[in-house]
């Protein structure tokens, strides 16, 4: 979690936004329909953490972090409390730091605050939710904000998609987890046809 004295200055200029609005919406519905339900928050920019975790803190919901920036110690802690504790129902992860190697079967709602343009990343982080053990329907919840890059990021994602499904040999596969050029220009360079916020909308899988 953001340390006291960094709260406190984030408290002091944070300013809410269409996502993080859409994000707490999402969770105060699961709250509302089961508070023994628990959640992941998946984001691969630890500001954007920083910033869902400032409302979340102010509702006195209880809750926890893990992110490459905390000690071993520290995350070890906060999988136990997030897995044991019936009381903290949210942990928020670092995409990177929560894609592999973690068990969170005891969350069945997943939101995936940006999407990566590795869709395996995302897949491999969601799977923490699915490991066996896991007694829930798992559900998915992916926030993009349209007329933005983020759309051209989902269109990426299925072009990588399909290049790994139709690959014979290691070499192409290897290639998926890196942005090429060609990747860099269709996100970056090409014009959008509109680059307004028009609202953050909510994909679910299950």
């Amino acid at each position: 979690m953001v340390g006291c004295i960094d709260m406190k200055y984030l408290q002091k200029r944070w300013i809410s936004s269409a996502k993080v609005d859409k994000c707490m919406e999402i969770l105060q519905t699961v709250r509302d329909n089961d508070r023994t339900e628990k959640t992941i928050v998946f984001s691969q920019f630890t500001s954007l953490l920083d910033l869902v975790e400032i409302p979340i803190h102010q509702k006195g919901w209880t809750y926890c972090r893990y992110d490459g920036g905390m000690t071993s110690t520290a995350r070890n802690e906060a999988l136990t409390q997030f897995t044991d504790d019936p009381r903290v129902n949210i942990i928020l992860v670092s995409l990177k730091a929560g894609n592999s190697g973690l068990n969170l079967v005891a969350a069945s709602q997943v939101i995936i605050l940006d999407p990566f343009y590795n869709p395996f990343i995302e897949n491999q982080a969601i799977d923490r939710a699915h490991r066996i053990g896991q007694q829930r329907r798992v559900t998915v919840h992916k926030l993009i904000v349209e007329g933005t890059v983020e759309n051209r990021v989902l269109a990426l994602q299925e072009e990588k998609r399909k290049l790994i499904e139709g690959a014979l040999d290691e070499k192409a596969s290897q290639g998926i987890g890196r942005l090429s050029p060609k990747d860099l220009g269709f996100l970056f360079v090409s014009s959008l046809p509109n680059n307004k916020v028009r609202g953050v909308y909510g994909a679910m899988t299950n």
